[in-house]
This record gives C-alpha cells, structure tokens and sequence, in this order.
C-alpha cells in the first residue's frame, strides 16, 4: 500500500527536489523513508505515515532555497497537502502525516519533547541518514569549506 501511494506522489516529489544541491535530495528522502520503515518494524510506527512524511520532510528545504530565506516545516504544509492531494488518502492520516512533517526539526531536552512515536521515526531516520559514511559525505559535498 505505502509503495502505491509513493509511486503515485514520486513524480511531484521529483520535479521539486531535481535542482537540489544541498544534499537533501531524492537519494536523502528515498534513504530516510527507507530507514524509518526499518524502525516502523521495531517500534510499531504507521508504516504509511512514516514512509509518505519521510518522503516529503525535506520540501521546506526547497521553498528556502529558492527564497534564500528560513523556511520551518511548518510552512511546507501547504505544499505537502497539494501533493498528498493526487491520493485517496483521509484527512486524518494527511494531518498526522503532516504533523510528523511540522515536528521532524522539534529537538528539545528539557522533556517536552515530541511524543508521536511516528514523528519520532522520522527524526531518528533523518538523523540516521546524516550520520556514518553517507552524512560524512554529504557534508564535503554540500557544506562550505571554511578556512581559519
């Protein structure tokens, strides 16, 4: 069921994300959504939830980079709901998708932390991926080389 309704948003998804050069690229939401679905199975997420918001997290990446302004994932929103749209999915779970998407960035230790366990997949695998051999490399091949 999720790979239907991926194939069926993968063409807005690509179109949006095929001048990326910032390292959060279809290759980064394709790795992402494919570790949250691997920690889906070990912590009882909503594979569709977490693999349609893995696959999505990242749009607020795009509109930032085309304003050369901050843009929060709260303000992809409006983007994501276009897209999930083109699906036959309810508003309840285009909403809970959402709310994984608005709070993937949601880091606070003081204990008021997020506590969706599908918006919590979706931090964890987003970190995941910018960890280990892949993050090293996305870090030389995207970051700005700063010299003391």
């Amino acid at each position: 069921m999720l790979e239907e309704y991926i194939e069926r948003i993968k063409p807005y998804v690509i179109d949006l994300f095929k001048n990326d050069s910032s390292g959060h690229d279809i290759s980064h939401l394709i790795r992402t959504m494919k570790i949250a679905i691997n920690i889906c199975d070990k912590e009882n997420g909503d594979k569709i939830i977490v693999g349609i918001a893995a696959f999505l997290h990242d749009i607020h990446r795009i509109m930032q980079n085309e304003t050369g302004k901050f843009v929060s994932p709260k303000d992809s929103l409006p983007k994501v709901r276009e897209i999930l749209s083109h699906t036959d999915l309810s508003e309840n779970i285009i909403n809970r998708i959402c709310y994984c998407i608005q709070y993937h960035e949601n880091y606070n230790w003081n204990g008021n932390n997020v506590k969706d366990i599908n918006a919590l997949i979706l931090q964890d695998a987003d970190n995941l991926d910018a960890i280990g051999a892949i993050g090293i490399g996305r870090t030389f091949s995207y970051g700005e080389l700063i010299i003391f």
